[in-house]
């Protein structure tokens, strides 16, 4: 009956009660451990209060008894009066303290104990009358009537003392030794209990776990089974309805699932198969677009070659004539064809100046195009760098002196090795310096400092290049130095006017800085001046003494010819250096075009070929290749001159 009436109860009413049955039980149990060791506590309580605490009492007063006699014998053997003065007060504290804990032991109560403590009580009087005569005796000198009054009075006295505190500590342990009976049998009967309790509780649990498994594990299995089953494609399994509960109701759910699933798998491969001719479709545009965006790949590169070309034609086209304006202004100014006067002077510098402010606006442009479009390689070698600064400084000096600024630079008689792209590196040199002097004010300082600091690069150490550049010029707002490192930009437009800068070199030299993997940055103070550092990767741990050698003549040393062959891209640029070079131990010989060099090259026999890449008539490269395949020229050594930097191609 009773197992019939919790299958029918819900999963919830069937764990409700198992709880309230544990529950029961488990309120009962803690009844009775409850009830037993108040009991115990009780017991404990009195055991301690009622006999240790005495005992302790009793025994103390023993000891002290015991100490008191002692003092009481030595108070009869000594004579200095002092001592004995000292004897009869510690004595008397010994008294009070005996008293003391006999008010305390009585305070705490001895039920059953009265007789044995009135003994005790009446008997430690006299004891106290003798020790008060013998201390008397002692005191007047009279040893020997005191001595006699201990060993014989005092002895009774003492022992019949003794004896009543002796068999009062008896039974208090005797009292002691009852509690600790009952203790113990308080603590069988716990035992007992709680034996008896997690046997049912056992048996009731066992009971509990057989019922909640026929009536909860039981179904949970079969559904689990019908589910693998069903997973293993066996889409006609069903659950069997074992009970009513929510169980049952979930069998029910799952075989409604199940015949759902059924009826859907039949449609399932319909599906499957228009999705798989819709993924062929879409692999064969997919296809078709990867071939478009190879056709892209293919046109892209091609039009990035036709953009380096066109730089590299621009850079020709544009540098070359203002090569020949900035040359022959250059030696008109040094009267190379007659004095002149000082309005044409003038002029000459206008000239000069313009061109050279375009020449640089039109190299910045070109090397900010070609690090843009990653057409702009570094080509890393290892040199001095108080050399390159030397070499710097000796251009930018003539500069500064004009305006009287000082360049203080640090002196050191050792030079780092870097190791970086020799020419790009020396721009970045030039920018920033060129800069300091550019925007200081006349009479002004320029500061260059440096330092090789050793930082962490991932999990190992590197040699770092610290450069800073400080002026004491007009100096750069906070809100304005996120705008310097931009193209063309400045943060006043009256200052490209007043100082003639274009803004490009700022940001050239950050793209020259980033592409040799460093880091470039200013602090600045209106007013006062600027500081822009820059650090770089030392590329070396090399630190050298600076070495200076003679340049060996360019011919070669007597015996050798002295015809120099000259063939450049115009009839201005030959004429140019031949009035250059006018002065010099050379024979000079002039062609306009590349199969004329190439002919005077064997029947001349120079000592050397200057010569442009873009000849008329033939190619620079090509004139190049034969010059080097021919037994009669291949020695000679050939000096490149071109506008377009292809340093990789004239080099192989």
């Amino acid at each position: 009956m009773i197992k019939k009436s919790f299958k029918s109860l819900n999963i919830s009413n069937k764990l409700a009660v198992i709880f309230l049955v544990l529950l029961v039980m488990m309120g009962v149990g803690g009844s009775v451990g409850l009830y037993n060791g108040r009991q115990i506590a009780k017991v404990t309580d009195h055991l301690f209060m009622d006999s240790f605490q005495r005992t302790e009492i009793l025994s103390s007063i023993e000891k002290d008894l015991l100490h008191q006699r002692q003092e009481l014998f030595l108070h009869t053997i000594i004579s200095e009066f002092s001592s004995k003065s000292y004897l009869e007060g510690s004595l008397g504290e010994i008294k009070n303290k005996i008293d003391r804990k006999l008010s305390e032991y009585e305070s705490l109560g001895s039920s059953g104990l009265e007789a044995h403590f009135n003994d005790l009580t009446s008997s430690l009087p006299e004891y106290w009358d003798v020790q008060a005569h013998v201390v008397s005796l002692s005191m007047e000198g009279k040893r020997d009537l005191a001595i006699t009054l201990i060993q014989g009075n005092g002895n009774v006295k003492f022992a019949a003392t003794m004896n009543a505190l002796k068999q009062l500590i008896n039974e208090e342990n005797n009292t002691a030794f009852s509690a600790y009976r009952t203790i113990k049998s308080f603590a069988a009967t716990i035992i007992i209990v709680t034996l008896i309790f997690t046997v049912l509780a056992i048996f009731v649990a066992g009971g509990m776990w057989l019922a909640t498994t026929r009536s909860i594990v039981v179904p949970i299995r079969a559904i689990e089974e019908s589910a693998k089953r069903i997973a293993g494609g066996d889409l006609s399994q069903r659950v069997p309805v074992m009970t009513q509960d929510e169980l049952g109701s979930l069998a029910g759910e799952f075989n409604q699932m199940a015949e759902n699933i059924e009826e859907h798998n039949a449609t399932l491969e319909d599906r499957v198969h228009q999705r798989t001719s819709q993924l062929e479709r879409t692999n064969l545009e997919m296809e078709d677009q990867k071939k478009e965006i190879e056709k892209n790949n293919v046109e892209l590169v091609h039009a990035n070659e036709m953009k380096s070309q066109f730089l590299a034609n621009v850079s020709h086209e544009f540098r070359t004539p203002l090569n020949s304006i900035i040359g022959f202004s250059e030696l008109l100014k040094e009267k190379s064809f007659g004095d002149l006067n000082d309005k044409q002077l003038e002029y000459l510098d206008y000239i000069r100046s313009s061109g050279d402010n375009l020449l640089t606006l039109i190299n910045n442009i070109l090397d900010i195009s070609r690090i843009e479009v990653g057409n702009m390689e570094l080509e890393p070698d290892e040199f001095s760098f108080t050399e390159i600064l030397g070499e710097t400084l000796s251009i930018l000096r003539p500069l500064a002196h004009k305006r009287e600024i000082t360049i203080n630079t640090k002196t050191s008689p050792a030079s780092p090795i870097i190791r970086a792209d020799r020419a790009k590196f020396k721009q970045i040199l030039l920018n920033l310096i060129s800069n300091a002097v550019k925007f200081n004010v006349d009479n002004g300082t320029v500061d260059i400092d440096w330092e090789i600091r050793e930082e962490p690069s991932g999990m190992v150490m590197e040699h770092v290049l610290i450069l800073s550049v400080t002026d004491s010029g007009i100096g750069i707002d906070e809100k304005d130095i996120s705008r310097i490192f931009k193209e063309f930009e400045q943060v006043d437009s009256s200052i490209s006017r007043e100082y003639d800068g274009s803004g490009l070199g700022l940001a050239l030299t950050e793209k020259l800085v980033k592409l040799h993997k460093g880091e470039i940055w200013v602090e600045s103070t209106p007013g006062k001046g600027s500081t822009f550092s820059v650090k770089l990767p030392q590329g070396t741990e090399r630190i050298d003494m600076p070495v200076f050698s003679r340049s060996p003549s360019l011919n070669g040393g007597a015996g050798r010819s002295s015809k120099l062959l000259i063939a450049c891209e115009s009839d201005d640029l030959n004429q140019l250096l031949s009035i250059y070079l006018a002065g010099e131990p050379y024979d000079i010989i002039t062609v306009d075009d590349g199969f004329d060099l190439v002919e005077k090259a064997s029947s001349e026999e120079p000592f050397s070929i200057i010569m442009g890449v873009a000849l008329a008539r033939r190619d620079g490269w090509e004139v190049m290749a034969e010059l080097k395949s021919s037994e009669a020229t291949k020695d000679i050594p050939v000096v490149f001159l071109s506008s377009a930097e292809d340093k990789e191609r004239a080099f192989s």
